[in-house]
Order: C-alpha cells, then sequence, then structure tokens
C-alpha cells in the first residue's frame, strides 16, 4: 500500500512519516507523481523521488527469487559514484544523471 492510501486509511506508520519529514512549512507541487506505460517489450514507468522506495520493494516481493533486468536513470546533484553501480553519468549544470543498466540482478 502506498503513502497516500495509508494516509487516507489512517493507517500512518514510518514510511509514511518519512515522505514528510524532509519538507517545511509550505505548498510543494508536482509531488508523489506516476507515470506508467506498458508496450510490447514490457513497461516504462516514471515516478517522483516519492516512490522510489516503495516501487523498489514492491518490484523485490514480486521477483521473490527470480532474476530481472534493471534500466533507467538516477538523478540527483549529489556525488554517487561511490555509492551505485552505472553505466554512464551525464551532467548538466550540476545536474547528474546516472544511467544505470544491471543484468540479472
Amino acid at each position: 500500500m502506498n503513502f497516500i492510501k495509508k494516509i487516507f486509511d489512517n493507517q500512518t506508520d514510518n514510511s509514511v512519516h518519512l515522505q514528510f519529514q524532509k519538507f517545511s512549512r509550505g505548498e510543494f507541487r508536482n509531488r508523489a507523481l506516476i507515470e506508467a506505460k506498458k508496450s510490447k517489450s514490457g513497461y516504462k514507468i516514471k515516478t517522483s523521488a516519492e516512490f522510489a522506495n516503495e516501487l523498489v520493494k514492491i518490484m523485490a516481493e514480486k521477483l521473490g527469487e527470480r532474476k530481472t533486468n534493471v534500466a533507467g536513470a538516477i538523478i540527483s546533484t549529489s556525488d554517487l559514484k561511490n555509492e551505485i553501480k552505472f553505466k554512464e553519468i551525464k551532467q548538466f549544470h550540476g545536474v547528474k544523471k546516472y544511467l544505470i543498466a544491471l543484468k540479472n540482478i
């Protein structure tokens, strides 16, 4: 269950709290966005950062012990060179795009 549904079902927990811990007072637009498309060759899922942890957890639970291929990008202003495996880094105005392509993980 994602954090928005937990809020409406009055089932808040630490994962819900973490979603709001990083914000101050004010209005934050374009948060918790999802865009998903299914094609002949697979799926394409784009989300804002709020769903990253939940998406990884859900996919890991669905896969179980099976292996899969993962491709995508992590966009950050932080230096993640020693933190993640990546194929290539693209950078523009201090924003780094770490391209990942992992096989049989």
